[in-house]
C-alpha cells in the first residue's frame, strides 16, 4: 500500500521485493485449524489490541452517531472467533493523548485531525519522541484537509493516512492494515502465505478498497472454513 512518511514506498516493507497486504483475520482464523503451525502464528507480532483515539468530543460524537465504532468493531471480531475485540480508549485533546501515552501501552494511535490544543503535525512529533516505533495514523475528513497538512509537513511521520466517510468499518480495515504492515515480512518468509497488492495513492480510494477488501476477504475466510467444506 503507498503510504506517506516512513512507510511512503510500497516496495519497502520487503526490502525492495513486492509488498503484500494480508488479512490478520485470515491468519488468527487459520491459526485456529492449522495445528502444529499455529504456534509460528502466535509468535507472530503486531497485533493490535489497544487504540488510542485522539479526537475532539465533536468530532468523537459524530464517529459514534455515524459509524458506531465499537459496535461494529465488536461484530467484526467476534465474527472471526479471534476472541478478543481491540479496545478503544478516546482522549478529546493531543495534550491527553500525550499524557496518556506516557502512562500506558497502546498499540496504535488514531488521530482526527482537527484536535483543538496542537496541530496534529506537533502531535505526531511529540509522540514519536516518547514512541518511536508506535503506528500513528491520520483521519481526515475530506482531502483538502489532507493537502493542507501534506503541504505543511513535507516529512511526516504518519504511518499512514485515512478519509472518515460514515463507515464505521473504517476502523477494522485500519487495524488490519497495520497489523499486516508489521508481520508482512514474517508471513511470507517464514509461511509462504499468498497476499494482495493495493496500488492506490488517493487516501479517499483505498479508504474505501479497503473496507470493502478485508470484507470480501473475511467472507472468503469463513466460507473456507465452512463445515460443509471440511
Amino acid at each position: 500500500l503507498p503510504v506517506p512518511g516512513r512507510n511512503r514506498n510500497a516496495l519497502d516493507a520487503l526490502g525492495g521485493d513486492r509488498a503484500h497486504v494480508e488479512t490478520a483475520a485470515a491468519r488468527q482464523r487459520f491459526d485456529g485449524e492449522a495445528g502444529t503451525t499455529a504456534e509460528v502464528f502466535v509468535q507472530s507480532e503486531g497485533v493490535v489490541r489497544r487504540v488510542l483515539l485522539v479526537s475532539s468530543r465533536y468530532d468523537s460524537f459524530i464517529m459514534e452517531e455515524d459509524g458506531r465504532l465499537q459496535d461494529v468493531l465488536g461484530q467484526v471480531y467476534i465474527k472471526r472467533g479471534l476472541g478478543y475485540v481491540p479496545g478503544i480508549y478516546p482522549s478529546p485533546s493531543g495534550s491527553e493523548a500525550l499524557a496518556m501515552l506516557d502512562q500506558g501501552h497502546y498499540d496504535l494511535v488514531v488521530l482526527v485531525q482537527r484536535l483543538g490544543d496542537m496541530d496534529p503535525s506537533e502531535f505526531c512529533h511529540r509522540a514519536r519522541q516518547l514512541h518511536p516505533d508506535l503506528a500513528i495514523v491520520l483521519l481526515a475528513y475530506n482531502t483538502p484537509e489532507i493537502d493542507r497538512l501534506m503541504e505543511r509537513d513535507p516529512d511526516p511521520v504518519l504511518d499512514n493516512i485515512f478519509v472518515w466517510q460514515g463507515d464505521g468499518r473504517i476502523l477494522a480495515a485500519i487495524i488490519q492494515q497495520v497489523e499486516d504492515a508489521r508481520n508482512v515480512r514474517h508471513d511470507t518468509q517464514m509461511l509462504g502465505l499468498k497476499h494482495i497488492l493495493l496500488v492506490e495513492d488517493n487516501p479517499r480510494f483505498y479508504s474505501s478498497y479497503l473496507v470493502i477488501l478485508y470484507d470480501l476477504l473475511d467472507r472468503l475466510t469463513e466460507s473456507l472454513l465452512s463445515p460443509d467444506l471440511t
